[in-house]
């Protein structure tokens, strides 16, 4: 297995090669430029009221892209377009805080949210767990714009689009990684776009960004977050919401919604962290004509230590609303694990469930969509040396026992 390179097609190389050119002599120059940035999203949108935060985080985040990533022209044109739904869904955000203040609240019913280490099977639960008859998920067409602008509502269509798009373009095969369609649920991690704070920006190796917001609080964050869950909610149903990098974070979504019932998943970092290095280096390659592996190696580690840190602290008032899966369980039966959630946190099962659960699992198991292969090795990091980084975590976890 090797680490994914940028390898465009001709076709692709010569539109970057007029684009740069263009670029150079002055053309385009809103792009990936946060005070232009601004003022379209502010025309486009008729208001200039960002709310908190934004603009610094703007002004850090392409401030990164364009100091850490290598970007190949097409991948500034992609990020500049992602940045700007960003902005308006955020101005879209405010103007229905002035309309309704009352969308600053808890979920109308506790929801339930999958987090732990990515690459740890918080997909396939997260999934299952959605088959619930109470269950609301968030699609991926919705979650990429969560807000709709004025007009015909395309989304469900531009999403397609946009799938498609990056398929065309990756190195290697996503789908065996992380199959995403538009119609699947997909991580609510999405709904912080608008606070320019998602791991789903990590599209282009963006460190001294991702460095930042290891460090910041994501207060403002997770308010936004929890605002547009009022707007997306859905009478008598209770979200099902997933995101691995929650797990960061439990006191303060206890804080904002005291209710909310926790899963964490958990897995042997050794495996987990070349499996994300694999993934984000995939994304990456659409995004740069070279990476810096090294660099990106030890930022991404850093980010799942920051998981492994926080898994380890005290839980607190979260205290009897977390319940702990491990990975392995989840590989052996699923289906098991969702029933003793919904035991553990007194929610409805039954046999209808346990059989829509048993097809889904049968029809999307491990290894359906394509083998997954990493190696510790290709990244510069032994498995050795990953088990004594994460001993204390492994070892609180059970994960050094076979």
């Amino acid at each position: 297995m090797t680490v994914p390179t940028p390898r465009f097609p001709w076709w692709l190389r010569s539109i970057d090669a007029i684009g740069d050119a263009g670029r150079r002599c002055g053309l385009m120059r809103g792009m990936l430029d946060a005070p232009a940035m601004l003022a379209a999203a502010a025309a486009a949108e008729g208001h200039e009221q960002f709310g908190e935060g934004t603009r610094a985080m703007l002004e850090v985040l392409v401030g990164s892209l364009k100091q850490d990533a290598r970007l190949a022209f097409h991948g500034r044109v992609h990020l500049h377009a992602m940045l700007m739904t960003s902005l308006r869904v955020r101005l879209r955000l405010e103007a229905a805080r002035q309309r309704d203040p009352s969308i600053d609240r808890p979920p109308t019913r506790p929801p339930l949210i999958v987090c732990g280490l990515p690459r740890s099977g918080t997909t396939l639960l997260h999934r299952l767990l959605a088959l619930a008859d109470d269950a609301r998920p968030l699609l991926l067409w919705e979650l990429m714009e969560p807000i709709a602008g004025p007009g015909p509502d395309l989304r469900r269509e531009q999403a397609d689009q946009k799938l498609h798009r990056l398929q065309a373009f990756l190195p290697v095969s996503l789908d065996a990684q992380h199959y995403i369609r538009g119609d699947l649920p997909d991580e609510d991690g999405h709904l912080f776009k608008p606070s320019l704070v998602s791991s789903l920006q990590y599209q282009a190796p963006a460190l001294s960004w991702l460095d930042r917001m290891l460090r910041d609080d994501l207060e403002i964050g997770y308010r936004n977050w929890r605002a547009l869950l009022a707007l997306l909610e859905a009478p008598g149903r209770r979200f099902v919401l997933k995101d691995p990098f929650h797990a960061r974070r439990i006191g303060l979504i206890s804080s904002l919604v005291p209710e909310a019932m926790i899963v964490r998943t958990h897995r042997d970092p050794a495996q987990v962290v070349p499996s994300f290095h694999k993934l984000t280096m995939t994304m990456h390659a659409v995004t740069c004509t070279a990476l810096d592996v090294p660099a990106i190696v030890a930022a991404n580690t850093r980010w799942i230590e920051s998981i492994t840190d926080a898994c380890l602290a005290p839980l607190g008032g979260s205290q009897g609303r977390v319940i702990d899966v491990d990975y392995r369980a989840i590989v052996r039966d699923p289906v098991a694990v969702a029933r003793a959630i919904h035991a553990q946190f007194g929610l409805a099962w039954s046999d209808d469930l346990e059989a829509r659960m048993r097809r889904f699992v049968a029809d999307n198991g491990q290894r359906k969509h394509g083998d997954n292969r990493y190696d510790p090795d290709a990244f510069g990091q032994p498995a050795a040396a990953l088990r004594e980084r994460f001993a204390d975590y492994r070892r609180t976890f059970g994960l050094d026992v076979g």
